[in-house]
């Protein structure tokens, strides 16, 4: 179950998700790319599977967002050194065996994971909150970000 705390919206009216604030936590933007513009999750059958697992590994995130061929997850962590090389690997596992539901194909498929972005102030974590839940409508994969089956603004 993702965390269902308070939804807040900020100063244009969008809807960004919960939060806590908490001076002890630290928030961190990943984002995992493919090669080649390959998208194995235009499959739904592979997006489902992948969607299951990132919400079972990450069930605390605060934003996530599954396009066809990247993901966005925003999370908050503690320990930030340790937690975010943590959420890395398991990032790293659930995206690895993305390639054997996805197709046939040998050799890498993802881009290597770029550091975390941190977000160290509110309005940082508020823009890019907005930015991961609209994603899907400037790819013009919906008009509405509540239409998007892989995003957790559904949630």
């Amino acid at each position: 179950i993702w965390r269902q705390n308070k939804v807040i919206e900020d100063n244009y009216g969008w809807r960004v998700g919960p939060l806590v604030a908490s001076d002890l936590n630290m928030y961190f933007h990943l984002i995992a790319r493919t090669l080649d513009h390959h998208k194995p999750f235009n499959s739904d059958l592979t997006a489902h599977w992948a969607w299951n697992r990132l919400r079972r590994n990450f069930p605390s995130a605060l934003a996530c967002v599954l396009m066809p061929n990247h993901l966005h997850l925003i999370l908050e962590v503690e320990d930030g050194k340790e937690a975010i090389r943590a959420a890395r690997v398991r990032l790293g596992r659930i995206l690895g065996r993305t390639v054997r539901k996805s197709d046939k194909r040998f050799g890498h498929l993802w881009q290597r994971t770029p550091m975390p972005k941190h977000l160290a102030s509110r309005e940082k974590l508020m823009r890019e909150l907005r930015y991961v839940h609209l994603n899907p409508c400037r790819a013009q994969l919906c008009k509405d970000p509540l239409e998007w089956r892989w995003s957790s603004y559904r949630d």
